[in-house]
């Protein structure tokens, strides 16, 4: 081999040095990226289970609060049909006794003729 085509061979492989060096770098630029990206995902990750777990806990107190709900509808829509019944039961029992009094009236009255 001859000086000139020595010099060429290490001249070429300097410039794959310093390509691959370049490379290198751009690979370490991206995967430094990649790492921030991955730590914005798990921090992402983590908020997302924290709010997740906030919902499934108001879910449940939703749930309680709607049986809770039912149970006081329930018991007023109980509560209002017995006052309902109480009122017509004082009105029937105000019937009778206007009836009776009317009654009773008008045989005092027949007998005092």
């Amino acid at each position: 081999m001859t000086a000139s085509s020595t010099d060429n061979l290490v001249a070429a492989f300097q410039q794959n040095v310093k390509e691959m060096r370049g490379e290198l770098h751009e690979m370490r630029q991206g995967m430094a990226e990649i790492a921030k990206a991955v730590t914005k995902l798990a921090v992402l990750e983590e908020r997302h289970s924290a709010v997740m777990l906030h919902l499934d806990r108001l879910n449940g107190r939703f749930e309680s609060m709607e049986r809770r709900m039912k149970s006081v509808e329930d018991e007023q829509l109980k509560f209002v049909t017995r006052l309902q019944m109480s009122a017509l039961a004082i009105k029937v029992f105000w019937c009778v006794l206007g009836g009776g009094a009317l009654f009773l009236g008008k045989r005092v009255i027949e007998l005092a003729m």
